[in-house]
């Protein structure tokens, strides 16, 4: 037989599947009842964040695979650098599917990277994150001041030569000199 529970909703008590037709509560039931399942993670550095830099404010992003509600400050880890690193959650947009993590703290140079462990966050009906994956390496912050050196220059000449180096943890030297405040190279 057939029971009517209202508004177009029907359950067949006698099949073998016992199946409910809710096609009017469809949605509510995923929303409240279907997502008890795992949801994924993933971290990044943001995309306004350059990879190297030597700015106190680091800038990821975290994006799940299903809307959570419950994902803060306090949730995040973040290692890789000298110093207490402070992990502060800002949502991107109302779905509740991008978040902002900015890393702040940094004492000396190193690699930050950030993680969420699993069960940090959940959806409406339950379900809770699995470990993130990282998408890339993080940000390495570096304060270290480049190394420089100029060869003494004593000369009467009109267009003297000069010669040195530069050079920093990274591999990156950039060497601008300036003579009498103007830039000559």
């Amino acid at each position: 037989g057939i029971g009517d529970f209202g508004r177009g909703n029907y359950l067949n008590y006698g099949s073998d599947t016992g199946a409910i037709r809710v096609s009017l509560y469809d949605d509510w039931i995923y929303d409240t009842m279907g997502l008890t399942t795992s949801v994924d993670v993933t971290v990044a550095r943001a995309a306004t964040q350059a990879q190297l830099t030597n700015q106190n404010e680091l800038h990821f992003t975290a994006t799940f695979t299903d809307a959570v509600t419950d994902f803060a400050t306090g949730d995040v880890l973040a290692s890789g650098a000298p110093g207490t690193l402070v992990a502060t959650v800002a949502p991107i947009g109302i779905d509740g599917m991008t978040y902002d993590i900015t890393v702040t703290g940094m004492t000396g140079s190193g690699q930050v990277v950030i993680s969420i462990p699993a069960d940090a966050a959940h959806t409406t009906g339950g379900g809770a994150n699995v470990a993130s994956t990282s998408l890339d390496t993080g940000v390495t912050y570096d304060v270290t001041l480049p190394l420089e050196s100029a060869n003494t220059l004593v000369t009467k000449l009109s267009a003297p030569v000069l010669t040195g180096s530069a050079s920093d943890a990274n591999g990156i030297a950039n060497v601008t000199v300036q003579v009498d405040s103007q830039t000559v190279a």
